[in-house]
């Protein structure tokens, strides 16, 4: 799935815990609103239902995206899952298709999910579940395999996580608190100052 030169630079490397990170969270805030603990939550709403199978769709998304950008290539920007399936399989893993049936079969219904955050889908129970199962399980592969590439240990990921600082040249900073609103500062004298004290 990925090659030693994908990471041979330590910035490779936490860029990429940087976006596996923003799967992870996908894939919680999927969990959180189906369980209750380690139970699953029978009570939730249908509203809870579509935002947690919106997050899973998105983590098995970034996770398409994240495994094509850290071979080097490019891909459209589009929620396409069937775009993005292929392209994995024709220039990164040539059987990614047939290790993840569940993706394949469901390519368009999965794109079709991105609407779910506006409540324009109605999403079973049972769905989300799988959702869940599929996306952590891809996230997991692609943790494990990153790995195996760098060496790294789980503890060692974790370390370099929690050293990240966001990049500055991508980063607006807010702060709520004194309604202040930061750019970078180049761009200070560009932009309109839209919140002043």
């Amino acid at each position: 799935m990925f090659s030693e030169s994908s990471f041979s630079e330590k910035s490779q490397q936490e860029e990429f815990i940087k976006k596996l990170t923003s799967i992870q969270t996908d894939i919680k805030l999927s969990k959180s609103l189906i369980y209750k603990g380690n139970k699953p939550n029978l009570g939730a709403y249908q509203s809870e239902y579509n935002q947690a199978a919106y997050h899973a769709v998105q983590a098995i998304e970034k996770s398409l995206k994240l495994i094509i950008s850290s071979n080097g290539k490019t891909y459209d920007k589009n929620h396409r899952i069937a775009v993005l399936l292929c392209a994995v399989d024709d220039s990164c893993q040539q059987d990614f298709i047939d290790k993840h049936p569940f993706l394949w079969k469901n390519r368009k219904q999965l794109s079709l999910l991105n609407e779910a955050r506006y409540d324009d889908a109605e999403v079973t129970k049972a769905l989300n579940f799988v959702l869940l199962k599929e996306a952590q399980g891809l996230a997991d592969e692609i943790e494990t395999e990153f790995r195996s590439v760098t060496n790294l240990s789980k503890a060692q990921v974790a370390k370099i996580m929690s050293s990240i600082v966001p990049a500055e040249k991508n980063t607006v900073k807010f702060d709520l608190l004194s309604s202040k609103y930061y750019t970078k500062p180049s761009h200070r004298n560009k932009q309109k100052n839209y919140c002043k004290e």
